[in-house]
C-alpha cells in the first residue's frame, strides 16, 4: 500500500499585509550585462581582491548594517526564492534614499562576479578614492529608488530619473 504525498502548501506571508510590493528585477539581458561588467572590473584590477571589504559590503547582514549607517552609494540584490529575505533592504534604502539595483541573477552568479562563493546583497560604499566608483555610477543608471509613503504605509519603486526630479522638487518646496 502506497502512502499519498502531502500537498500541503508552504506558508507565504502576504506582502500586502506588510505594505510592500515586490521589486521587479531587471531583465535577464541587463542583469547578465551588469554581471559581466563587475567581472571584467575584477579581472582588470587583480589587486583589488585583497581590499575588497574596504570598498564593498557583501552579504545580507553587512548590507543591512551599512544601510542603517547610510554609507552606500548603491546596493545590488540578487533574486531570491523567498522575497522576504531582501525586502527589509528596500525599506532601509528608501529611508536613506539609496538606489537599489535588483538583478534577475541568483546569489551564486552575483557572488562569482565578485570572486566570492555567493552573495545575496552587495553594497558599494560611498567613499573618496573608491576604485568601484565607476562601477557604482554605471549601476545607478540601472537602479531604482524606493519611495516610502507614510499615508497608506506602502513602498513603491520609482525610476532613477524621476527620483532625482522628485528630490529636487521636495528641496525647493
Amino acid at each position: 500500500m502506497r502512502r499519498q504525498l502531502s500537498t500541503r502548501k508552504v506558508y507565504q506571508p502576504k506582502t500586502s499585509a506588510l505594505g510592500l510590493k515586490p521589486m521587479e528585477p531587471l531583465p535577464k539581458k541587463e542583469s547578465a550585462m551588469i554581471r559581466r561588467m563587475i567581472s571584467r572590473f575584477m579581472k582588470e584590477n587583480e589587486g583589488i581582491k585583497q581590499d575588497l571589504k574596504q570598498h564593498v559590503s557583501i552579504g545580507l547582514n553587512a548590507v543591512a548594517r551599512g544601510l542603517e549607517r547610510g554609507s552606500f552609494s548603491v546596493i545590488v540584490c540578487a533574486k531570491v526564492r523567498r522575497g522576504l529575505l531582501t525586502r527589509h533592504l528596500y525599506v532601509l534604502a528608501g529611508i536613506r534614499k539609496i538606489p537599489v539595483c535588483a538583478l534577475s541573477l541568483n546569489s551564486t552568479q552575483l557572488g562569482n562576479s565578485l570572486g566570492v562563493k555567493s552573495a545575496i546583497a552587495v553594497g558599494f560604499k560611498a567613499k573618496e578614492m573608491n576604485p568601484f566608483e565607476g562601477v557604482a555610477n554605471d549601476l545607478k543608471k540601472h537602479s531604482k529608488y524606493v519611495r516610502l509613503e507614510s499615508e497608506n504605509d506602502t513602498c513603491t519603486t520609482i525610476e532613477n530619473n524621476t527620483a532625482a526630479e522628485t528630490d529636487k522638487e521636495q528641496k525647493e518646496g
